[in-house]
């Protein structure tokens, strides 16, 4: 089972939120790899931590986890971040209690850190 813990980033790091990092064991090439569900886990406790914080992201939880490489619709674009970065993560799509025709909101997750990277509007609306 992986070990989450919060720290703080710095407001250099561009990231806009605290970071959770995921300690998985490492494979043959000593690269550790964040698995599917790991992703998951972290982007809940990520919306779990938000919501104590006072900071609620408005989503029930998360609906799917993806690659970038298996969208079937439109990426995300955000901005200052690079393609070649989001191809490194997983992308935690957030479920929402009212459909309607707006912007996803995604949590990404660094496919080896496990790192929160980002949290909010996929800009992928329309």
């Amino acid at each position: 089972m992986a070990r989450v813990r919060f720290s703080k980033l710095s407001a250099e790091d561009r990231t806009p939120f605290d970071g959770l990092q995921v300690f998985s064991p490492t494979h043959e090439s000593g690269v550790a790899e964040v698995t599917r569900d790991q992703a998951r886990a972290i982007a809940e406790g990520h919306l779990a931590h938000l919501a104590t914080q006072g900071r609620p992201t408005g989503a029930t939880g998360v609906r799917e986890v993806l690659r970038l490489e298996e969208l079937r619709f439109r990426a995300p674009v955000i901005w200052g971040f690079p393609e070649d970065r989001l191809r490194s993560c997983w992308i935690a799509y957030l479920e929402r209690p009212v459909r309607g025709l707006f912007s996803s909101t995604v949590i990404l997750v660094h496919g080896q850190t496990g790192e929160v990277l980002f949290c909010g509007s996929a800009n992928d609306e329309g």
